[in-house]
């Protein structure tokens, strides 16, 4: 086990009716005026606009408002936000909505805090950050699938470029979230499913970070995966409130860092190659990994026995989630056939013809060009000849 330092930075308040102490939270961080972000009308249609608007004024918080922001959060939608902040001093940023709003404000945060552009700090060209000017942030999550309301990190898109990137600070992290189940009640069953398989896959990309049992890690990860199955079926279709938290509460401990502490790494490939491919289309971030994640454990699974290297990743997930005995002695292929009938049936789809993306849209040359040189891949560090060989599955 590696050695650690577990601080989270941002306090969670979970549950239904807990908005009441959001005036104080957000007055602990400031005294001047704050920028208010969300994307379309979902936050109001749900009332929840509503809600905060009141607190906002009755605790006398003045804000200015940033709308639209898009599913997969755009570069220039961040700098119109930098320009809010600058122009008016702004020093917390509260974000209501999904991953997206919160991503995106997370980049006009660190953004804000530099000279230079948000796109160029986002690619590393630049580092001219003064971190003590970096606003606070507070979100109200709305959608159980990013995990992005309790980690420091986001991804950004660029349409000029095709290109879809992640970037993290330590000081991103958001200092409060507030989950309330029953603002899942009017999200469509399309993103729940996509929600569903976002969760399942951040939870594979942590554990298959090594080919050895990584002890209490493996272990929550593989207990919060069987919660998410256990309460999926039911939270696809239906508004019971035990499901809409147990989903809820399994996206937020997927990526907040409590699965991956003590790891030698963890594996990301899934998620490169997905943000390529809605860079690309603008898919819908978890419907792509429903795609992509199952023919990546495929890929390595095949590998692993090709080069008969361990499979102990695959047999502790076969037994410990789907309760397939330890003695089949197809237990590593019976749990991936399992994986891919999972991400199949929560994603609704299996190959990128299932969205209307047909062989010849993508550039598959430059797509696993691109991911080899980002080292997205831990549980195996493949060529970008293995990579392209990967894209290929996506396709029927």
């Amino acid at each position: 086990m590696n050695n650690f330092i577990f601080d989270l930075g941002t306090k969670l308040h979970f549950g239904q009716d807990m908005l009441s102490t959001l005036g104080d939270n957000i007055k602990k961080y400031t005294n001047g005026t704050i920028l208010l972000t969300y994307g379309g009308g979902s936050v109001k249609r749900s009332g929840l606009y509503d809600r905060v608007i009141t607190i906002l004024n009755d605790s006398d918080i003045k804000y200015i408002e940033l709308d639209g922001i898009k599913p997969n959060p755009e570069v220039d939608t961040a700098r119109k936000g930098i320009e809010l902040i600058k122009e008016n001093d702004i020093d917390f940023i509260l974000a209501v909505g999904g991953g997206s709003v919160l991503d995106n404000s997370k980049h006009m945060a660190v953004g804000s805090a530099s000279e230079s552009d948000i796109w160029d700090i986002i690619t590393k060209v630049s580092s001219d950050i003064d971190v003590n000017k970096i606003p606070n942030i507070g979100t109200i999550i709305t959608v159980a699938a990013t995990g992005s309301e309790m980690n420091s990190g986001g991804v950004m898109t660029n349409p000029e470029f095709d290109l879809k990137v992640g970037y993290g600070h330590p000081a991103l992290a958001p200092k409060f979230t507030y989950e309330d189940p029953t603002v899942l009640e009017t999200l469509p069953e399309y993103h729940r499913r996509a929600g569903v398989c976002d969760i399942l896959s951040h939870l594979c990309e942590n554990y298959f970070g090594s080919h050895t049992d990584d002890g209490l890690d493996d272990r929550l990860v593989e207990a919060i995966m069987k919660n998410t199955i256990n309460y999926a079926d039911d939270y696809l279709v239906n508004n019971n409130y035990d499901s809409l938290a147990n989903i809820f509460y399994s996206s937020t401990l997927a990526l907040n860092g409590l699965t991956r502490m003590s790891r030698p790494g963890q594996d990301w490939l899934s998620h490169g190659l997905e943000h390529e491919i809605s860079a690309f289309t603008d898919l819908t971030h978890g419907i792509g990994l429903a795609i992509v994640q199952p023919k990546v454990l495929e890929y390595y699974l095949n590998k692993d026995i090709d080069e008969g290297n361990s499979t102990i990743k695959f047999e502790n997930l076969g037994v410990n989630v789907f309760e397939f005995s330890r003695d089949d002695s197809d237990l590593a292929q019976k749990t991936v056939n399992k994986l891919k009938e999972i991400f199949a049936l929560y994603g609704n789809v299996t190959y990128l013809e299932d969205v209307e993306i047909p062989r010849g849209t993508l550039d598959n040359d430059l797509i696993a060009s691109r991911v080899e040189k980002s080292s997205h891949s831990n549980y195996y560090s493949l060529t970008e000849v293995e990579t392209r060989e990967i894209v290929e599955t996506f396709y029927k």
